[in-house]
């Protein structure tokens, strides 16, 4: 066996419950000095918050989450929700990688956080968009 997978292996046994070994969202002193910060709405970073919580290390640009779920989790309209939605994918937080639709069958959006890299990517590689929106004074 690899010692890739003997690491994997140790670290699945320390779970004990928890999804994964990074089971929290850290809001770097960077995210928070930036503009984007800045300019963010509270609600709509509560619902960053929330979305970031499905992030797992291998699903980032895969992360199903719909307009009805935030607006049952936070009883907000589903337009205050688009509206958030829309405010962090401009802010950079956000990229939507599929579109939700309701044709044939019920098919959530899919998100990417550009604080994280993609699977395939390494952890320098992250896209960070939010770092050059600039506040316009």
């Amino acid at each position: 066996m690899s010692k890739k997978y003997d690491r994997f292996k140790r670290q699945k046994k320390r779970l004990k419950g928890r999804k994964s070994i990074d089971s929290f969202f850290p809001v770097t002193l960077y995210m928070t000095r930036c503009d984007a910060f800045k300019a963010v709405n509270g609600n709509a970073f509560k619902l960053y918050l929330d979305l970031c919580q499905r992030y797992n290390t291998i699903n980032n640009g895969e992360i199903s989450y719909s307009i009805r779920e935030a607006q049952d989790k936070f009883s907000w309209s589903p337009n205050t929700v688009i509206k958030y939605f829309e405010e962090l994918q401009q802010l950079g937080f956000l990229i939507c990688t599929r579109k939700g639709r309701f044709d044939q069958k019920r098919h959530a959006s899919l998100w990417e956080i550009t604080h994280w890299p993609l699977p395939y990517q390494s952890q320098d590689k992250a896209k960070k968009i939010y770092m050059s929106y600039k506040l316009v004074s």
